[in-house]
């Protein structure tokens, strides 16, 4: 429809090629990963199948594959080394299906029952807004764009025992933010900062990945930094930190994922996702997004792998720790969320005071080059959830 009404005209085509962007990017974020685990598949690729080198490495992963999988190769990559892939057309033409949402929406709907909350929210984008929630409490909801000498000593003089401050800022300011935080933090009783669009990029370029803001979290030390493994989990946080008066950074990645709605109740640090036993091959401490693709490869290939949620990044869950000192197994933290290993820091720091000798392995972004894709560092580095799992695997 929009190729039929706009190619005619030279001058818009510009905006078609935009327009065709942002449908193949929905495409790429909700529907086409999904349509294989649907179905309980697990889906490795697009792999370049004029690359000697990817299809060894596949097909070596594929030896502990016991589950169903799907192994996606592409052999005529002269135009478009990567080309994505091509679904019915009644599968990718709606904006989204109806049961998805992203974690400003799921957020704003928590924010929405709590009177007692003033937000301020540095917004880059129309789709940063806390839209219910500005539309329901207009006198309490503050935003900025870019101020970020304004930001903090707005929360500041916005708030008051009564009134519970809530920051909202895109990950690309969170290091400035975070760096004036220790000047202000201290007069608060309570304050949650949301770091929207946090992780890796997949545009490339240093400055689009939003993995800076764990380097100044040692400075804020009475601050939880949590990082949710989907919404369900994000909106628990959100809820348990407003209604305890927490001081807590809370990121959450961009993108849409599927509402599936559970009731959580948890007050530890840490949960376990897999259990683990002595004969365990190791146990994968990680947090994130990251969490539910490995659960799957996981559970699919019927692997003996721990799985442990880290949701609370800069402390320990000692219980679990002593139980996997006891069995004598290897730990591997996967963080590919922080350019400065966070959780590696904590754990090390921990196992360094208690006197603790464990084998741990960093998979992490502390080396890597910037400049490329999220996909493109994961390949070239092998920090992939694949090569994650055949680490201990192998």
């Amino acid at each position: 429809m929009l190729r039929l009404f706009y190619h005619p005209i030279p001058y818009l085509r510009p905006l078609l090629n935009t327009l065709t962007h942002f449908r193949d990017a929905i495409k790429d974020a909700v529907i086409e990963p999904t349509i294989f685990t649907q179905f309980g598949f697990d889906y490795h690729g697009p792999i370049n199948g004029q690359k000697f080198s990817d299809l060894i490495k596949i097909f070596k992963l594929a030896q502990s594959m016991t589950g169903p999988n799907v192994i996606h190769v592409q052999t005529r990559v002269k135009e478009k080394e990567f080309r994505k892939l091509e679904f019915p057309a009644f599968k990718t033409d709606h904006d989204r299906p109806d049961n998805y949402s992203d974690y400003i929406e799921t957020l704003d709907r928590v924010m929405t029952l709590h009177q007692d909350i003033v937000m301020v929210n540095d917004v880059k984008y129309p789709s940063d807004h806390f839209k219910e929630f500005q539309l329901l409490y207009p006198d309490q909801y503050h935003t900025t764009n870019g101020s970020l000498d304004l930001i903090l000593p707005m929360a500041l003089g916005l708030s008051n025992k009564e009134v519970k401050p809530v920051i909202s800022i895109s990950s690309h300011l969170a290091n400035e933010l975070l760096s004036r935080l220790d000047q202000h933090s201290s007069h608060m009783e309570s304050l949650i900062i949301i770091i929207r669009e946090a992780g890796l990029s997949s545009k490339g370029q240093a400055l689009n990945h939003g993995i800076y803001d764990f380097s100044l979290a040692t400075i804020c030390p009475d601050f939880k930094v949590m990082m949710a493994k989907d919404m369900n989990e994000a909106s628990y946080l959100m809820e348990y930190a407003l209604n305890q008066k927490q001081k807590m950074i809370l990121r959450i990645p961009s993108g849409n994922e599927k509402v599936e709605h559970q009731v959580l109740q948890f007050e530890d640090v840490w949960d376990q996702i897999i259990p683990f036993t002595d004969k365990s091959k190791g146990v994968i401490i990680t947090f994130g997004p990251s969490l539910k693709m490995l659960h799957r490869k996981i559970t699919i290939n019927n692997l003996d792998i721990g799985l442990i949620n880290a949701r609370t990044i800069n402390s320990i869950d000692e219980s679990i720790i002593k139980d996997i000192h006891d069995k004598g197994l290897p730990v591997l933290i996967y963080n590919c969320e922080g350019r400065y290993d966070l959780l590696s820091h904590t754990l090390y720091e921990y196992l360094m005071h208690e006197k603790i000798m464990m084998n741990v392995t960093s998979f992490n972004l502390k080396k890597v080059d910037l400049s490329l894709s999220a996909r493109q560092i994961k390949d070239k580095y092998k920090l992939s959830i694949d090569d994650c799992i055949h680490f201990l695997n192998q």
